[in-house]
């Protein structure tokens, strides 16, 4: 026997016969069990601490402090509306989070998916208004798909392919999605650093989204403050104002899921965030006529 076949050590041996199992393991697992073991390994690297998911800043550091790596981390997102507030505010912020991501991502593509009951619970898209948002139409895809049930479909093939850097799917009343597909669409997003947002009418009771976002309309306080300042009577239309309510946050950088509320306005030119100006001390004008009873 040849001397140099002891050399080996018996660890080294053994690690490289578990190796040779677990790939051949995987090539034989369908893609469900392969899908499973890739979403164990990344969930038990966060847990030792491993800094292994990126993502895309916000903007404004109070948010962004909020997540391990300073931003919202890549993967699947939720944008609800707040109780008893319009669908529309939810589906803008998923936009304006699209917005910021192709922002990032110079060479990205984006892809919104509706189906025809959600076009018409919140109304169709606006070409002019997703400019102003920030959205070049030329890097956009819009797919109208006739039943719900396809929406997630379009969402899953879109992040597994990794052609698009950021994805938005609107569900209808009712349609929410699975725990199972959650994960998967995770995988697919951080395998290749993308978003993927969906916005629903109600909040998914059992789902692996990294974030879980309550969005509602907010005043917009800069151009009410500009407004004051020259003297107008009524302020002209400003930024989009949001008040957003993070309720879920599985890539917290304080432990224990950190949330949080935030009254935000959106810079479309800027494709960011930014802290509403602060309105003047005096908010009730000097009313120009009042009748004598009044001053009695």
């Amino acid at each position: 026997m040849d001397d140099g076949s002891l050399a080996e050590d018996p660890l080294d041996h053994l690690r490289r016969q578990i190796g040779a199992l677990e790939r051949t393991r995987r090539a034989t697992a369908g893609p469900d069990r392969r899908l499973k073991a890739d979403w164990r390994m990344a969930e038990v690297a966060v847990q030792e601490g491993v800094q292994a998911i990126s993502g895309v800043s916000l903007g404004l550091g109070r948010i962004d402090s909020c997540f391990q790596g300073g931003g919202l981390p890549f993967g699947l997102h939720e944008a609800t509306p707040a109780d008893g507030a319009a669908p529309a505010p939810a589906m803008g912020f998923a936009l304006m989070l699209m917005a910021r991501t192709l922002a990032a991502r110079r060479e990205g593509r984006g892809l919104i998916v509706q189906s025809a009951g959600a076009e018409r619970e919140g109304g169709g898209l606006y070409g002019p208004g997703l400019a102003a948002l920030g959205l070049d139409p030329a890097r956009l895809a819009l797919v109208r798909v006739r039943r719900p049930a396809e929406v997630l479909q379009v969402l899953d093939e879109a992040l597994r392919s990794g052609a698009v850097a950021a994805a938005v799917a609107e569900l209808e009343t009712g349609e929410q999605i699975s725990l199972a597909a959650s994960q998967r669409f995770n995988f697919w997003a951080q395998s290749h650093d993308s978003m993927g947002i969906v916005v629903a009418l109600q909040p998914s009771g059992n789902s692996a989204a990294m974030t879980r976002w309550q969005v509602a309309a907010a005043p917009s306080e800069g151009a009410v403050a500009f407004a004051r300042r020259r003297g107008l009577r009524r302020p002209r239309l400003g930024a989009p104002g949001l008040e957003l309510v993070l309720r879920r946050n599985r890539r917290s950088a304080a432990g224990g899921g950190l949330s949080g509320r935030w009254i935000v306005e959106w810079d479309g030119e800027d494709c960011g965030f930014r802290t509403p100006e602060a309105l003047p001390a005096s908010v009730a004008g000097t009313a120009g006529h009042r009748p004598d009873a009044a001053v009695a």
